[in-house]
């Protein structure tokens, strides 16, 4: 229970950090930029700082997850994933065939022709012509 507030604390610490960040770099110091890199430079320091608060707003969340997700916190038997198999055939001319006979043996049941639905599937099952 203590991990997933911490982990939602994080989290709020995180979006904190980076509107705070934001509203510092370009409304409240936008002078000490000028200052320290000159007015050429002034953009790139601003974005260079905005960039390091995004940075360091992305490490507290990886904390935030790391904090949440820790072993004892997962369930029991979440191992490794075996690999999914996929549903569709591999190969475009099997694929589309199955799409076509899928759309006769709508359109047989449709318009009520079970004879040629019983062909049909007479044909699935002895791996014929589609």
């Amino acid at each position: 229970m203590w991990r997933t507030f911490a982990s939602l604390a994080l989290m709020f610490v995180a979006l904190l950090w980076s509107a705070l960040a934001v509203l510092v770099i370009f409304l409240i110091v936008p002078g000490l930029w000028e200052a320290l890199f000159g007015a050429g430079g002034s953009v790139a320091g601003a974005l260079l700082a905005l960039g390091g608060a995004v940075w360091s707003s992305g490490k507290i969340m990886r904390l935030a997850d790391r904090v949440l997700n820790e072993p004892e916190h997962r369930p029991a038997g979440a191992g490794r994933m075996a690999p999914a198999e996929a549903d569709v055939p591999t190969d475009w001319q099997t694929y589309n065939a199955e799409i076509a006979r899928s759309k006769r043996w709508a359109f047989y049941r449709r318009t009520r022709q079970f004879e040629r639905l019983a062909e049909l599937e007479g044909q699935g099952k002895r791996g014929g012509p589609a």
